[in-house]
């Protein structure tokens, strides 16, 4: 995870983006954007995706040569979000 984190902070140094830029895209303050970065705070899918977006980069950008384990951690952060999503929607009585 921390390769892609760099890799993330690398690419939005080359487009010139500041944290504070970053961080008003995604609705967060500064300090957690630059949790983030560290590795000091949880990146959900949710907000992966949304950086790639405002990074102009695709999410397999990001994961290609890492281990699959980072692969496998993602899909099942994503499972889990579907899982709770169709749990919300659909509320066993």
């Amino acid at each position: 995870m921390k390769k892609i984190l760099e890799k993330i902070r690398n690419i939005r140094l080359s487009h010139g983006y500041t944290q504070e830029y970053m961080a008003e895209k995604l609705g967060i303050d500064t300090v957690n954007y630059g949790r983030i970065e560290r590795g000091k705070s949880k990146l959900s899918l949710e907000r992966f995706i949304r950086i790639c977006e405002i990074l102009e980069v695709s999410p397999t950008d990001l994961l290609n040569n890492e281990k699959n384990g980072i692969i496998d951690y993602l899909k099942k952060i994503y499972e889990t979000e579907i899982e709770i999503l169709n749990t919300i929607k659909n509320p066993k009585n």
